[in-house]
């Protein structure tokens, strides 16, 4: 829900069974970026366990190893660098279309569900 700041990305093609659920935070950070944070995974199949969750640790715990390695390093700590890390590109938005490119160059179509 990008009202709440999170994006769902279902994949339910391939492994697991079921598929997967990925959030992820969201922010603009451009008209056209917006920096992600990846949150959880969740892989859904039809045996034990049925749905396993994995939590990525949380973005402070990042930012704090950035600032120390930027310290250690004497460089300066830029929290937009920081932020866009990850992050796509909007190529295209509608109703019901997005077309994004992502911070390694890949391309990707995603409809909404309703």
């Amino acid at each position: 829900d990008t009202n709440e700041g999170v994006i769902y990305n279902i994949i339910d093609r391939g492994l697991p069974e079921k598929g997967l659920k990925i959030a992820v935070g969201a922010e603009p950070t451009r008209s056209d970026r917006v920096a992600l944070d990846f949150r959880t995974i969740e892989a859904m199949n039809d045996r034990f366990p049925r749905k396993v969750t994995l939590r990525f640790p949380p973005r402070d715990f990042f930012r704090a190893i950035t600032k120390i390695s930027k310290f250690l390093t004497q460089e300066p700590y830029d929290e937009l660098e920081f932020k866009e890390l990850a992050y796509f590109d909007v190529l295209f938005l509608d109703d019901t279309l997005r077309i994004q490119r992502n911070s390694e160059g890949n391309i990707f179509v995603n409809s909404r569900i309703k």
